[in-house]
């Protein structure tokens, strides 16, 4: 794999805890406006997303590819 492309899923890994931290401060604020509810949305999408993203990652490392929308086969 290219180096660029392993800067690339490190630095997904270091926003997870980033997008954690996000949606605990958008979920406290009392009166949220339209803004912040979209923001919270797309942060939480976006913490998903990267959580799938890294897992894959980090499996096909082992050499194993995971994929939980194909059922795997036991062999």
């Amino acid at each position: 794999m290219k180096w660029r492309e392993e800067i690339s899923h490190i630095g997904d890994i270091f926003a997870i805890p980033l997008f954690a931290l996000a949606i605990y401060y958008f979920y406290k604020i009392q009166k949220k406006n339209w803004i912040e509810w979209i923001l919270l949305l797309f942060v939480s999408i976006a913490f998903i997303c990267d959580t799938y993203f890294t897992f894959n990652y980090i499996n096909s490392l082992k050499g194993k590819k995971y994929n939980p929308m194909i059922q795997q086969r036991e062999e």
